[in-house]
């Protein structure tokens, strides 16, 4: 019997929020220099934010040379990340808007992450560990043409970070996450595997606009697609640069 779209959708979100709460549930246990950290502190760690940028991407076709109906491109995207203590949400859009011609390009997904303090490296700074779970839908076409790139991913993460704090009014965050795990076309439920490679920094320029603070960021993002042979074969790669307030 074939799983229809909407079943698989309710069974990866059950299995990540299983999968998920043990690590929020040990977190005390794990690194108790969190009891540690000031009021000021924790509420650094802890900012929601709302951010738009620009990316600079490439998307390439890795399998067939022969194969001719294909969705690459080099082309800019714009973003819109919504960033909030645990839940990470992020929007990916290009098309005739944007300035691509004849392609267009979603990219939507959400990040259920915790990032765990390993230790205090100084009276300001931090070593973290971000562990997340990342799903990640992500569609490419050509203008004109039948074969349509689009894979949802399902995918574990675990990383660096580092944390610090340059001035009374100036915070920076950096931390880089590889992914592993399962993409699949729509309406199946295996279909390849998918590694992702994130980089991200944040500077946060505290009550620049009354109680709101400024947030300038650069992301990278690698992607590889390994999905049915070589039909859905990519490399994503992308470097994009955003601006946003805290709230």
């Amino acid at each position: 019997m074939k799983l229809t779209q909407t079943t698989t959708s309710q069974s990866l979100l059950i299995a990540t929020l299983l999968l998920f709460l043990p690590f929020s549930s040990l977190s005390a246990q794990m690194f108790s220099v969190e009891d540690s950290i000031s009021p000021e502190e924790r509420e650094f760690l802890h900012q929601s934010s709302l951010t738009v940028g620009w990316e600079i991407a490439e998307f390439v076709y890795t399998g067939d040379d022969n194969v001719s109906d294909r969705s690459d491109f080099d082309d800019g995207i714009f973003r819109v990340r919504f960033e909030n203590p645990g839940l990470d949400m992020y929007l990916g859009l290009a098309g005739g808007l944007t300035g691509m011609e004849n392609q267009t390009y979603l990219n939507v997904g959400a990040i259920l992450y915790n990032d765990f303090i390993l230790s205090r490296m100084s009276d300001s700074s931090f070593l973290l560990l971000p562990l997340q779970i990342n799903t990640d839908l992500t569609r490419s076409q050509r203008s004109n043409t039948g074969q349509q790139f689009q894979q949802s991913a399902f995918m574990f993460g675990a990383g660096l970070g580092f944390s610090t704090k340059i001035s009374n009014s100036i915070h920076m965050l950096v931390k880089g996450v590889p992914n592993y795990g399962f993409s699949f076309s729509q309406g199946s439920l295996f279909g390849g595997s998918v590694f992702k490679l994130q980089g991200k920094s944040r500077l946060f320029i505290q009550n620049l606009f009354s109680e709101r603070s400024l947030v300038l960021g650069y992301d990278y993002h690698f992607s590889k697609y390994d999905v049915d042979g070589e039909i859905f074969d990519y490399d994503f790669n992308g470097h994009s640069v955003t601006v946003g307030i805290t709230f």
